[in-house]
């Protein structure tokens, strides 16, 4: 009888907005829509409570995407071999070959190319945002390693390095063409390795 009283008392855990993104995640590498009404009752929470952590089906689809792409970006960086200009190379070239066989992020694209292209690459989005502020980093190690001043500001040329980016992947995806990401290699060098006029 104490052992049933003692069951009866032990109080189910909150979910709370962790819980939320681990099972967004889950899903998203699985491919599946991130359809709010299903998530709140999987995890036993309102739709309105999902809101109120989110504020939005994008915002969570963007918490979602920038956590992933945060941890693929820094594991090539950490593993990336060279200094410099071949760093970059290095970098761009295995960045955006993850990126075009992605098969979560290809998934998305083509459950809804629309939806998807304005969440990935809107200035207004916080994807593209913090997509921008990690290459802004990037820049400061391969500049550095390469004792180069490039000519555009690096907040700049990291603007333009990820729109490139996206030009290649994203555009071609839906065009249903294979990216040259070589080309996209090329691009970024000759970007980042053209220096300011003395």
């Amino acid at each position: 009888m104490a052992t049933v009283r003692r069951n009866a008392s032990v109080k189910r855990r909150r979910v709370c907005p962790a819980d939320a993104l681990a099972l967004a995640r889950r899903k998203w590498d699985s491919g599946e829509r991130l359809d709010v009404g299903q998530l709140a009752r999987e995890l036993g929470v309102g739709r309105a409570t999902l809101f109120r952590w989110f504020g939005s089906r994008e915002n969570l689809y963007a918490e979602v995407i920038i956590e992933a792409y945060a941890k693929h970006r820094a594991h090539i960086c950490r593993t990336a071999v060279g200094t410099g200009l071949d760093l970059l190379d290095h970098v761009v070239r295995r960045n955006l070959s993850s990126l075009a066989s992605a098969a979560a992020l290809r998934k998305f694209i083509e459950q809804d190319p629309e939806f998807a292209i304005r969440l990935l690459t809107s200035p207004s989005s916080p994807v593209q945002a913090r997509t921008i502020a990690l290459e802004v980093d990037f820049l400061r190690e391969v500049t550095a390693g390469a004792n180069i001043t490039p000519r555009l500001d690096l907040d700049t040329l990291a603007y333009v390095i990820v729109r490139i980016g996206e030009a290649f992947i994203y555009a071609d995806t839906i065009a249903g063409n294979r990216p040259d990401i070589e080309k996209a290699v090329a691009a970024i060098h000759i970007l980042v390795s053209a220096e300011a006029n003395p």
